[in-house]
């Protein structure tokens, strides 16, 4: 083994045994249950996101729940914290515990109202409340490991927990395969539409908008001229996987007031309402994306602390003041680019989905596209990192 390399490969070997615990997992059934019977209206809406950030299937795995809670509780910490004034804002620290803590919660009640729906082949002590409590307890437990390894895929590994949305996207798309042909002209119009999407995903995650810039300096010889860049599409693919637990919120609420309220119509009717081929659901998910974008823009690019940086680098934008005016310039850019990458996002998102309720086809195949775009983002991001590391390994430490 080359010295140089080691780095690189002992991180992807990290990343290989986590994944390798977390497809076994997926596999390990929990025990008492027998079926997951898909029955409520709105279950189309949930198993395309669990396929993603959960664990899809009938098999009622001891990670069936996936990281489906941490990215919705990491979504909503965030949106928390970014509400408050800067003095008031949690550390990072806190921010981590605060978000795994809300993690286990909301899977805890999630997985006991999942368990409401299912058929048990035994009891426990005969008591159906018992082995409730015991498949909710496995479930979280799940859960639990899920997000320990995929932190430690963060410190040790590569990827992060985009690793882990990667396994699903490709499970799911292995179980879908055998259906594609019974599918004939439509699954070839959403392959084709999701390779179109997963090329300008690439091409989004590449374009830059360049501004000039110069040095200001006492002692300016050796400084050069360069150009400032913001990305097209400001934080890539990021807003596509947080919107999925940002959106299981509403359904979350509504699945919880349904324990409470049964006989309540309006409850169901607007459960039913969030399936994305509904119009409604659809347009929902998509302001959803919308504000979850504008929202992850705003928390991590800051124009006035990049203003100020340069400022204290000596540099400025050509034809526009350093400081209040350079602030202003960066963050009419950044909406511009901002909802311009949003908005073909949301197209090419939401119009397969659109077809697919039109076309009544599997939720799954018209979400396709969809799961194509964030297969393309997190490739290119696991290609990146790669590149960095391989440059990393090549210098030699001085001490």
């Amino acid at each position: 083994m080359k010295a140089r390399n080691k780095q690189f490969r002992e991180k992807c070997l990290c990343s290989l045994i986590l994944i390798l615990i977390y497809i076994v997992g997926q596999n390990i059934p929990v025990p008492w249950v027998k079926v997951t019977p898909v029955s409520d209206s709105a279950d189309g809406l949930f198993e395309t996101i669990r396929s993603v950030i959960g664990s899809s299937g009938t098999l009622v795995s001891l990670f069936h729940m996936g990281i489906m809670p941490w990215m919705t509780s990491s979504i909503l910490m965030q949106l928390i914290n970014f509400s408050r004034s800067k003095k008031k804002r949690i550390t990072n620290s806190d921010m981590k515990l605060l978000t795994h803590v809300i993690a286990v919660i909301f899977c805890a009640v999630m997985a006991w109202m999942e368990t409401g729906k299912m058929a048990f082949a035994t009891l426990i002590g005969g008591s159906l409340s018992a082995t409730r409590m015991g498949v909710t307890l496995l479930l979280t437990l799940g859960t639990v490991a899920v997000i320990a390894m995929a932190e430690k895929n963060t410190q040790k590994g590569m990827g992060g927990i985009s690793l882990f949305i990667l396994v699903n996207i490709l499970r799911s798309m292995e179980a879908l395969l055998p259906k594609l042909v019974v599918f004939g002209r439509q699954a070839a119009f959403f392959v084709g539409m999701g390779l179109l999407a997963a090329t300008a995903i690439v091409w989004m995650e590449e374009a830059e908008f360049r501004v000039p810039s110069q040095k200001i300096m006492i002692y300016n010889d050796m400084a050069e001229n360069g150009q400032f860049a913001l990305k097209f599409a400001p934080i890539g693919i990021q807003p596509l996987m947080y919107v999925m637990g940002f959106y299981m919120v509403p359904y979350f609420i509504l699945r919880l007031l349904s324990n409470f309220f049964p006989s309540n119509g309006l409850i169901f009717t607007l459960m039913a309402n969030l399936n994305y081929s509904r119009p409604a659901g659809l347009a929902a998910f998509c302001l959803c994306f919308v504000f979850v974008t504008a929202a992850l823009i705003a928390i991590y690019v800051s124009p006035e602390e990049i203003a100020d940086e340069m400022r204290r680098n000596g540099e400025c934008l050509v034809g526009v003041r350093p400081g209040a005016d350079t602030e202003r310039f960066i963050r009419r850019r950044l909406v511009i680019m901002g909802t311009a990458s949003t908005a073909l996002i949301i197209v090419m998102a939401a119009l397969p989905l659109l077809f697919g309720g039109v076309w009544n086809v599997d939720s799954r195949l018209s979400s396709l596209p969809m799961n194509f775009m964030i297969l393309a983002g997190i490739v290119k991001m696991l290609r990146q990192e790669t590149v960095s590391l391989r440059v990393l390994d090549r210098y030699k430490e001085v001490f």
